[in-house]
């Protein structure tokens, strides 16, 4: 998630960005960031539902001053190579099977069928 922001006019003693997670359990993320940060990269950050809040705090001695940003989470999730092969066993096995079973039925039929016209 890259957050960036306008430099502030007043001075300021540092940034809190604060992820909020809207649907499900709502986690919340915290992070400080330097006074002369313009930009911000969280690498990995786990957001259950598809909207979030992003709130960009500028703390002073004096009090602070926030703003907010409700954004979708449109990222696709990957899973891992294992869940792959495992959704696959999961769906193949079953599918497999089925094939087998009426590939036995049709050819005992057939069988049946060409030893009654002998």
């Amino acid at each position: 998630l890259y957050i960036s922001w306008k430099k502030a006019e007043h001075a300021i003693s540092y940034y809190v960005i604060m992820v909020v997670d809207r649907i499900g359990v709502g986690r919340d993320y915290k992070f400080n960031v330097s006074k002369d940060s313009t930009a911000f990269t969280i690498e990995e950050i786990e957001l259950n539902g598809t909207l979030y809040d992003v709130h960009l705090i500028a703390c002073t001695p004096g009090g602070n001053s926030s703003t907010l940003l409700q954004e979708v989470n449109s990222q696709t999730v990957l899973l891992p190579d294992k869940s792959t092969n495992i959704a696959l066993l999961v769906i193949g096995g079953p599918v497999g099977l089925i094939s087998i079973i009426i590939m036995w039925i049709v050819l005992h039929y057939r069988c049946a069928k060409y030893r009654r016209h002998r």
